[in-house]
């Protein structure tokens, strides 16, 4: 058989072609990832996925251009990450690969059932404290590891890129102020909900780091931004499930930090000399900056501002 035709055959059953490339960049995760509270669900309305999203705000700064993957998905959990489990359909990190340069991910606070934590604290003549309970302790004991087993996951799908794991927000003011007639929260439980989105950063911020992963810590960012604040938050919404979700202002600010930590990520690959300096993205002069600092803290200086 003339090798011409041979290259066709193969070609039309598929058998000589090259696997398809993974996207460059590949924003993954649960509903503040995709979008959820923005004013419209333009990309995917089952998956609340937005254009207003960070991960579609970022894409051209991280060169990904039209290779961008945006799988983030409403509702989605750690085993939808893993793909182990039960509901782990799709498994999101089988769209990573080799090529994948670039990873964003929230993930964490829909298996600590911190949403429907929220509603029932909402309602009048309830007491959410067991339920507050129930979620710490999920925090605490179960996700650490569970967090690992979705981090190596992603590292073993995309070897080759840097990952930026955004952290939850604090959802109310610190002052425990509740300013609408909807809802019911108590000064006590708006303080254990705001402790217990603490707990969800810091236990991610641990596991991030674990694997080289940095940590894009949002509550600094939403200070002064937080519901019934300048708000860049929902309260109650109709319908609920865009409650307490970033709106279009709230996606900008995670855009913004999250542009400047991956832009200060170096890759897997990069070996940092005895005297190299640091990199790092901060917002504590309330925008945010990336800065450059020695190994032992002296001399920082912002290259952004």
């Amino acid at each position: 058989m003339r090798p011409v035709l041979v290259g066709f055959l193969l070609v039309l059953l598929g058998l000589g072609a090259s696997p398809a490339a993974a996207e460059r960049y590949v924003a993954m995760g649960d509903s503040y990832s995709a979008g959820t509270g923005s004013s419209s669900y333009d990309l995917d309305n089952d998956c609340q996925r937005s254009s207003k999203a960070y991960g579609p705000l970022i894409k051209g700064d991280l060169g990904a251009g039209s290779s961008f993957r945006f799988i983030a998905c409403s509702g989605a959990r750690i085993p939808h990450i893993t793909g182990s489990g039960q509901n782990a359909n799709p498994v999101q990190s089988s769209v990573l690969g080799a090529d994948t340069l670039d990873v964003t991910i929230s993930i964490g606070g829909n298996d600590a059932g911190f949403g429907d934590v929220l509603l029932r604290c909402g309602m009048p003549l309830v007491s959410c404290d067991g339920d507050i309970d129930t979620a710490q302790a999920y925090i605490a004991n179960t996700m650490p590891g569970q967090l690992d087993a979705a981090y190596a996951k992603v590292r073993q799908k995309a070897p080759n890129a840097r990952v930026g794991v955004l952290g939850y927000p604090r959802l109310f003011p610190a002052n425990g102020d509740d300013c609408s007639a909807a809802t019911f929260f108590s000064a006590g439980e708006i303080a254990r909900l705001n402790q217990t989105a603490d707990m969800l950063a810091e236990v991610s911020r641990d596991r991030a780091r674990a694997h080289g992963f940095a940590f894009i810590d949002s509550r600094a960012a939403f200070l002064g931004h937080a519901w019934c604040e300048d708000e860049w938050i929902n309260g109650l919404s109709n319908p609920t499930n865009k409650s307490y979700h970033p709106n279009d202002r709230g996606y900008v600010g995670f855009a913004g930090i999250t542009r400047g930590a991956m832009l200060a990520t170096p890759d897997p690959a990069f070996a940092r000399g005895a005297n190299g300096r640091i990199a790092f993205s901060s917002s504590r002069d309330g925008n945010s900056e990336i800065y450059v600092i020695n190994g032992n803290g002296s001399f920082p200086l912002n290259l952004t501002g």
